[in-house]
């Protein structure tokens, strides 16, 4: 079986328009929204094959949401100490391409990147579930919700100590898997997990 934390894998296993409901279930456990998302698009579900092996480049997933949220999506199989500026600099990319000159403010729409991490660093310390936000030193009121930024450490899933959501750990275990037995019996538990575990034998045995 293929392993889903590979991030050529992973962008397959979500881009696909059949795998919508996948994609809407990971990110409704990720995000805490105001509402279920009633519908989504894949804005870059191409992988270019003379590139998809190159070791420089980044298969993250740009969704566009009904609603008009964006996010940027993706895994990092090996954490590098710049990955925090990386996220940042593409979020600002996804964000800033929203307007074109002439265009008011409000049209700008809040923009989250979601980054599972096959790894650690510092800056997380234990938490397996880590969001970094826009918020005033001092009150920590929060300047705006446009920004979001959501990094989680699979590695620290068990010894994070925080809450975890079922629904979020349920991902979480399907990226750790270690064997087609744990997979099989995650499926049981879960219709979601069924499916993410159906669609990545199919990629499996995909030539």
């Amino acid at each position: 079986m293929l392993d889903p934390k590979l991030d050529i894998v992973f962008k397959l296993l979500l881009s696909r328009p059949d795998n919508e409901s996948l994609l809407r279930e990971m990110i409704e456990a990720v995000v805490d929204l105001p509402a279920p998302i009633a519908g989504l698009t894949v804005l870059n579900p191409g992988i270019p094959r003379d590139l998809a092996v190159h070791k420089a480049i980044v298969l993250d997933l740009h969704v566009r949401c009904v609603d008009g949220t964006l996010l940027d999506i993706e895994m990092e199989t090996q954490p590098r100490p710049v990955l925090p500026q990386r996220v940042l600099y593409y979020w600002a990319s996804l964000y800033g391409g929203q307007l074109q000159r002439g265009h008011d403010y409000d049209r700008l729409r809040r923009t989250l990147s979601v980054v599972w991490l096959n790894g650690k660093l510092p800056v997380f310390g234990e938490r397996f579930h880590s969001v970094f936000e826009l918020a005033e030193r001092h009150t920590r009121g929060r300047l705006t919700d446009h920004l979001e930024l959501h990094f989680l450490a699979l590695p620290s899933l068990w010894s994070s100590g925080a809450s975890v959501s079922p629904r979020l750990g349920r991902w979480a275990r399907f990226f750790l898997a270690p064997d087609e037995q744990t997979l099989h019996a995650l499926a049981v538990e879960d219709p979601t997990m069924s499916k993410a575990v159906a669609e990545l034998e199919r990629l499996s045995h995909d030539p």
